[in-house]
C-alpha cells in the first residue's frame, strides 16, 4: 500500500500507471481471445494481414509529415491548435495521393510484394491512413493537455473495437479482411471517444482557423516536416519492410509467424511502450519549457530503468519457453512463431526499454540527430537480410541477424538522447516562442 501511495504521490508516474491499466487491461482480454483468433485465422492470413498492416504503419508514420509530433511542444494553446490543423490537412493531402497510386498501381504493388491476394485490400489503405492519422493527431492533442485519463479510456475502445471486430468477422470466415477491418475499427473507435470529448469546443476550433496563421506556424515549426518526416520515413521501413521481406523471400505462412510475434508481443510491449512515451512527452514538454534539463535527465533514466525492470521477468520466460508457451495458447500450428519470439526476445526488451523515453531529440529540436540515428538503424535492418539475398540462408538464421541488428540500433538511440541530455548547450535552452 505504502508503494502505491508513493506513486499516486508522483505525477509521472501516477500518469504512466493510468494509461498502462487500460493498456494491460486491453492486453489481457486480446491474451484471452488470441486461442480463438488464431484457431479462426490461418498462418496465411496472418502473413497478407502482416503486409498490410506494414503499408498502414509506414504511412500512417509520415502521413501527417510529423507535424502531430509537434502538438506538444509550443507553450500557447493556439499554437498548438494550429498544429492540429496542420496535420490534418497533410493527412488529407498525402491519403488522396496513397488512393491515386492504389488505384493506379493496384497489381504492380501486389507483384512487388509477391502478395496477388493483396490486390483486393490495397483500397482500403487509404481510409485506413485517414482512420488512424486522426487518431495520432487527437491523441497528441490530448498528450499536450495532459488528459492521461481521456488516453486512457480511449486506448480501452481501441483494444475493444479491434478485437471484438477480428473475432466476429473471424466467425464469418472473412480471413484476412476481417484482421484488416479489426485494426481500423479500433482505431476509429479510439479517435472518435476522444472527439465527442471535444465536441463542446468544434464550434471555436473552426472560428480560431486563418490561412496566413497557418502558413506562419507551419513555417516555425518546418524542422518536424524536414528532419522528423524523413527520419521517421527511414525509422519505418526498418521496423515494417522486414515484414514484407519475409514474405517475398520465404512466403505467406513464414510472414505469419513473424506477425503473429509482432501481435502477441511485439505490439502489446509497443502499446505500453507508447503509453510511456506520451506520458513522457507531456511532462518532458512542461519540463523543458520550464528549462529544467537536469530533472528531464533524471526522468529519462529512471522511466527506462522501470520499464526494463517490469520487461525483463517476462522475456526471461520468453526466452526459454516461447515455443510451448506459443504452441499451447495458439494452436499447434504456430509452434514455429514461438521459436521467432524466443530469437526476438531480448531485442524486444531492449525495445520497450528504450523507445517509449527516448523523445528527448523532438523535445529539444534536434530532429537532425533523429535523422541520422534513423539512417544508422535502417541500414543495420538492411544489412542484416544481407546473407538472405545473397547467401540464401534460412529464416531463422535471418531473423537472429534482424534482433541483433535491432538491438544495437536502440542502444545507438540512448547514446544520442544522453548526448543530447548531458550536452552543456542543452543546459542553456531556452523557448524561443
Amino acid at each position: 500500500m505504502a508503494f502505491i501511495s508513493k506513486i499516486k504521490e508522483n505525477s509521472v508516474l501516477a500518469s504512466i500507471l493510468l494509461i498502462l491499466k487500460s493498456s494491460v487491461f486491453v492486453q489481457i482480454l486480446l491474451f484471452a481471445l488470441s486461442p480463438i483468433i488464431t484457431r479462426l485465422y490461418t498462418p496465411s492470413d496472418f502473413g497478407l494481414y502482416t503486409v498490410y498492416f506494414s503499408l498502414l504503419s509506414l504511412f500512417s508514420m509520415i502521413v501527417s509529415l510529423r507535424y502531430d509530433i509537434a502538438i506538444p511542444v509550443p507553450k500557447a494553446n493556439i499554437r498548438a491548435l494550429y498544429l492540429m490543423v496542420i496535420a490534418l490537412i497533410c493527412m488529407a493531402f498525402l491519403s488522396s495521393v496513397v488512393f491515386l497510386i492504389c488505384v493506379g498501381f493496384d497489381k504492380n504493388i501486389a507483384a512487388l510484394f509477391k502478395q496477388q491476394n493483396l490486390i483486393n485490400y490495397l483500397m482500403i489503405l487509404p481510409f485506413g491512413l485517414i482512420v488512424v492519422g486522426v487518431y495520432n493527431i487527437v491523441t497528441y492533442y490530448s498528450v499536450r493537455s495532459c488528459l492521461f485519463s481521456l488516453i486512457a479510456r480511449a486506448k480501452i475502445f481501441q483494444g475493444l473495437g479491434m478485437i471484438l471486430t477480428q473475432l466476429l468477422l473471424g466467425l464469418a470466415a472473412l480471413r484476412s479482411l476481417g484482421l484488416i477491418l479489426g485494426t481500423l475499427v479500433g482505431h476509429a473507435s479510439g479517435a472518435l471517444v476522444i472527439l465527442w470529448s471535444y465536441k463542446k469546443n468544434r464550434k471555436a476550433f473552426f472560428k480560431l482557423i486563418n490561412g496566413r496563421y497557418i502558413a506562419k506556424i507551419a513555417k516555425r515549426y518546418y524542422k518536424f516536416p524536414l528532419y522528423s518526416t524523413p527520419a521517421i520515413l527511414i525509422n519505418s521501413l526498418g521496423m515494417y519492410l522486414p515484414a514484407i521481406i519475409f514474405s517475398m523471400l520465404y512466403g505467406s505462412i513464414v510472414a505469419g509467424w513473424y506477425g503473429l510475434v509482432l501481435q502477441a508481443v511485439a505490439a502489446p510491449l509497443g502499446l505500453i511502450g507508447q503509453a510511456v512515451g506520451q506520458v513522457y512527452t507531456g511532462q518532458g514538454a512542461n519540463l523543458k519549457n520550464q528549462g529544467n534539463i537536469s530533472q528531464l535527465r533524471t526522468l529519462y533514466l529512471k522511466i527506462m530503468l522501470i520499464s526494463f525492470s517490469v520487461a525483463f521477468p517476462f522475456v526471461i520466460i520468453l526466452f526459454f519457453f516461447g515455443a510451448s508457451i506459443f504452441s499451447f495458447i495458439f494452436g499447434q500450428i504456430w509452434y514455429d512463431a514461438g521459436y521467432f519470439s524466443q530469437i526476438l526476445s531480448f531485442m524486444l526488451l531492449i525495445e520497450f526499454s528504450v523507445v517509449g523515453p527516448s523523445q528527448n531529440l523532438a523535445l529539444l529540436e534536434r530532429q537532425d540527430l533523429n535523422l541520422y540515428w534513423n539512417i544508422l538503424f535502417t541500414g543495420l535492418i538492411a544489412l542484416s537480410f544481407y546473407p538472405a539475398f545473397y547467401y540464401q540462408a534460412d529464416y531463422m538464421t535471418t531473423l537472429l541477424y534482424l534482433s541483433i541488428a535491432k538491438s544495437l540500433g536502440y542502444i545507438a538511440l540512448v547514446v544520442l538522447n544522453l548526448y543530447v541530455l548531458f550536452d552543456p548547450k542543452t543546459m542553456e535552452i531556452q523557448c524561443v516562442e
